[in-house]
């Protein structure tokens, strides 16, 4: 009835869908919002849901399709380029992914998610070094600048690392910030300097992703210090850490 009273207002509409979804009718939302599109074909907030339900359902080229749209409509959407972004992601296509996180970094040289999901993109197609730079610059973004200083150019990872009780910053991105995100990050920082042979600082990063996570256990850290200890030749000590590759998801 508000749709009808207020057709140019796309807020009822999107009210209706979030309801029909409540109730299990997925069929009847992508009709709502579709509807909602043909009145208003850039309204990025019907299309990003449309997209949300679309790759729900599996049906990831509607949902690429409805991203697309939607930053047609608005080239400076950060919502959209990241969710574009994780899609082209996990379907593999990971030189697309790639270009629309940098999108986003384009726009916003700090944004930490970004910054996140593009280091862990580089990591996976071999490009160590710019992962690296990614995880450098999330690590800046995810801990009070305070507590942390950086030079340019750093090359020590200890001069990017959060103490274990840096306060959160109160940047969106970061609100739910958490040690254990934390200690991932670094520790991919971590594998990146292992993959580029820089051994010693991996082993400082695994170091200090342990340091991070306080009594609470962390086998990754852990093996990956064992497979750094043993190419530096340190077999006894690397030996005992690979024990830790027992507890990791998937062992």
């Amino acid at each position: 009835q508000a749709a009808l009273i207020e057709p140019e207002n796309p807020s009822p509409a999107i009210a209706c869908t979030d309801s029909l979804r409540a109730l299990c009718r997925p069929e009847e939302a992508i009709a709502c919002l579709q509807a909602l599109v043909v009145q208003q074909p850039a309204c990025t907030a019907a299309l990003l849901l449309l997209a949300e339900i679309h790759r729900d359902d599996q049906s990831i080229a509607e949902a690429e399709q409805c991203l697309r749209r939607a930053l047609d409509a608005d080239e400076e959407l950060v919502s959209a380029a990241l969710r574009l972004g994780d899609l082209l992601a996990a379907t593999g296509r990971e030189e697309e992914a790639i270009a629309c996180y940098q999108r986003v970094i384009s726009l916003h040289p700090k944004h930490y998610a970004a910054l996140v999901q593009l280091g862990m993109l580089y990591d996976r197609v071999c490009r160590p070094a710019e992962a690296e730079h990614c995880f450098r610059q999330a690590l800046l973004e995810c801990c009070d600048s305070s507590q942390i200083s950086v030079s340019k150019g750093a090359k020590s990872p200890s001069a990017c690392f959060p103490s274990a009780s840096s306060s959160e910053t109160e940047s969106d991105d970061k609100s739910s910030h958490s040690i254990n995100v934390t200690r991932e990050l670094v520790n991919s920082l971590g594998m990146t300097l292992a993959d580029q042979g820089r051994l010693d600082e991996a082993l400082d990063c695994y170091d200090r992703a342990l340091e991070i996570s306080g009594d609470e256990a962390y086998p990754m850290a852990h093996t990956n210090r064992a497979l750094a200890l043993i190419q530096l030749g340190r077999f006894a000590e690397g030996w005992r850490e690979y024990e830790w590759r027992w507890r990791c998801p998937g062992a």
